[in-house]
């Protein structure tokens, strides 16, 4: 059974400063608000958008990895891949130790942190398409050349769920990245927490077929931060002070607000490891979040993400492996390859590798080295990000 949990937002930035943006943008944006310019202009990106959707039908229409599952050790096994929305590392594993008593599935025999991993986009409508195909920050046409990591599994015989708590599907690779699996729930149109997910996901564990393939994906820390009363644990906040404007005065507030978020997040992830404990077979689960967060931090002072200009913190995700005693007993080998390893630096360019050795899933083209599992996996001193149009390289050889 493989899981995969996404917690994404639309592209949604903040700039602290107005500068960020430049004159240029700024005029484009005045003149595209008044009409005519505004209906000719939406006008023209429809028919982009159809465009590019028609060019995705076209082009995996035909498309095959030619995936199976060739290993006969593999005949019941669930991987979950949770992603995360705004969830920076250093925030949450702040947090995360604080409340280890609370959190019992975070145990440190299953658990597995990854305090290295980095997004290549710190916006989500750049990072989805590239968690969840092999597209990359310098290949991202590729999202619109190949179907997404469901039609892999689907193609090796894992039976394929996704339970969506937002709407990611604006663009034509999204609207059709949910045809490509069997179970579709649009959750998002309850309008309630990350809770909402609970109830269908006992449904999928309990389904009778011995392959899962699951993607969830997640409110987690989106701006406007929502959670319950009991999670108010640091105060003042942005709701105790009815707080509105982006500006660096006001830094406590959001910071206190978005802890609160990351405590409920956790309690959300904790309680998801729970459920899926009770599957009597292999389960694996890998978390990412789409991108970081900004939270008015020198020399910039921005808040939010998407920005040109790349703070580290925009694309340090909070990321780890979770894995049960089923899984840790039969495939020790991988699990001590992974925990051996987690310290390195990853970046999305892993994912996909990653998560088809976690369901034992063999495809054309598949390379080990961009593996997560693998024994000896490719170092990477730098990481390519996309933000907007442009490639920003960030070194990280110094975590090695």
């Amino acid at each position: 059974m493989l899981l995969i949990l996404l917690g994404t937002q639309s592209a949604f930035t903040y700039f602290n400063n107005p500068l960020e943006l430049g004159l240029k943008s700024s005029v484009k944006l005045n003149v595209l608000k008044h009409y005519p310019v505004n209906f000719y202009y939406r006008l023209y990106e429809k028919v982009r958008y159809d465009q590019k959707k028609n060019q995705y039908l076209a082009n995996v229409k035909s498309f095959s990895f030619d995936a199976s599952v060739q290993d006969s050790v593999v005949r019941n096994n669930t991987v979950v891949f949770i992603i995360g929305e705004t969830q920076r590392a250093d925030l949450y594993h702040q947090e995360l130790a604080k409340h280890t008593d609370q959190l019992q599935h975070f145990d440190q025999f299953n658990f597995v942190p990854l305090p290295n991993f980095y997004s290549t986009a710190n916006s989500t409508a750049y990072s989805f398409p590239l968690m969840v195909t092999r597209a990359t920050a310098s290949n991202p046409e590729l999202s619109f050349n190949e179907p997404s990591i469901a039609k892999l599994f689907s193609e090796a015989g894992y039976k394929t769920f996704w339970l969506a708590n937002q709407n990611l599907f604006k663009g034509p690779e999204g609207k059709s990245y949910k045809e490509e699996v069997d179970v579709f729930k649009p959750l998002w149109k309850q309008g309630g927490l990350d809770t909402v997910v609970w109830e269908p996901l006992k449904e999928i564990v309990k389904d009778t077929a011995s392959l899962k393939f699951l993607l969830i994906n997640l409110k987690g820390n989106h701006y406007r931060y929502e959670y319950p009363e009991v999670f108010e644990l640091y105060q003042p906040n942005l709701e105790s002070e009815n707080v509105y404007a982006f500006d660096k005065s006001n830094e406590l507030y959001f910071r206190n607000s978005y802890n609160n978020n990351t405590a409920f997040q956790l309690s959300i992830l904790d309680s998801i490891h729970s459920i899926i404990s009770e599957i009597n077979g292999p389960t694996s689960l890998f978390f990412s979040s789409d991108h970081g967060e900004s939270m008015f931090e020198p020399p910039h002072y921005f808040f939010g993400h998407g920005t040109s200009t790349l703070p580290l913190e925009q694309v340090h995700c909070f990321s780890y492996f979770w894995f049960n005693n089923y899984y840790i007993k039969q495939f020790k080998g991988q699990y001590e390859n992974i925990n051996n390893n987690s310290s390195q630096p990853y970046s999305f360019d892993y994912i996909f590798e990653t998560l088809a050795d976690l369901g034992g899933v063999h495809y054309q083209g598949k390379n080990v080295e961009y593996s997560m599992v693998y024994k000896e996996p490719m170092l990477c001193d730098t990481i390519k990000v996309r933000t907007g149009e442009s490639i920003t390289v960030i070194d990280v050889s110094s975590v090695h």
